[in-house]
Formats: C-alpha cells, sequence, structure tokens
C-alpha cells in the first residue's frame, strides 16, 4: 500500500511550492486525469480554478480526484440519499444500487409496457396548456 501523506490547505506564500499544498495536488491531478472529470469526461482546463475542487473521502479522508464543483456536490448528495432513502448501508451497496439504476434507465429508454401514465402531457398538449393558462390570466387583468 502507499503511504499516505497529509495534504496542505494553507494559501501562505511559503507553502506556494509544497507538492503536498491542496492547490498543486488539483493541478497534478488535472494532469493524471489528462485535464478529464472521471464522471462526466468534462475539461477541467477550460474551467475556472474556483470551480475544480479536490474530492476526498469523507470516511477515510483520502483525496480520490479533481471534480468539477457541482459535480462534487453531486456525488455527495446522491450518496447521502442512497444511504438515507435507499436503504443502502455501505459503499459497496451504493455502488450496486447506482449500477442497477443505470441498468434501469437504459432499459427503459425503449418503452417496456404499453401504458402512458394519466398526468403525462405530450410537449403538444403541455404548451396548449400552458397558453390556456395564461389567455385567462390576460383575461383576468384586462377585466380589472
Amino acid at each position: 500500500m502507499t503511504t499516505l501523506i497529509k495534504a496542505i490547505s494553507s494559501s501562505a506564500k511559503c507553502h506556494e511550492h509544497n507538492p503536498d499544498n491542496l492547490k498543486n495536488i488539483r493541478k497534478e491531478l488535472m494532469r493524471r486525469q489528462l485535464g478529464k472529470c472521471p464522471i462526466t469526461k468534462r475539461d477541467l482546463r477550460a474551467m475556472a480554478a474556483t470551480n475544480v475542487v479536490v474530492d476526498h473521502c469523507h470516511a477515510s479522508g483520502v483525496i480520490r480526484a479533481a471534480l468539477p464543483r457541482a459535480i462534487n456536490g453531486l456525488e455527495g448528495k446522491v450518496k447521502s440519499l442512497l444511504l438515507r432513502w435507499g436503504g443502502c448501508k455501505t459503499d459497496v451497496e451504493v455502488v450496486a444500487m447506482l449500477r442497477g439504476l443505470a441498468d434501469y434507465l437504459e432499459l427503459h429508454r425503449t418503452p417496456q409496457t404499453e401504458w402512458i401514465h394519466p398526468t403525462h402531457l405530450s410537449p403538444v398538449e403541455a404548451r396548449a396548456k400552458r397558453n390556456k393558462k395564461a389567455r385567462a390570466a390576460y383575461a383576468k387583468k384586462k377585466v380589472k
């Protein structure tokens, strides 16, 4: 196993060139990742430095990768929801649930049943409903 090194989060000038400084670790991770987000494959180099963060495991503290700030937040929220509402107890169960969800969504890109939900509106129906509501609101305002 690799020896783990505690990172330095200081922005002090004396730590500017320290390879264990969080800012330098982020740059090194981006280099190792070939500038790509490991989740979305987006180009991290095209993002402002403040929008690229160092993701870490909250249980162990181990740094995992450089991610876009929003994706890092999404990862944490999804994991929390799976632990809280999905019945998952471990990281292994979280990964299995995500794989199951991905398989489910992929399968259902093609309809698997013959029914449509009763509250569903096609884009044309939804637009007609919005227009009707807007006309009613306009007419009501005009009367006043």
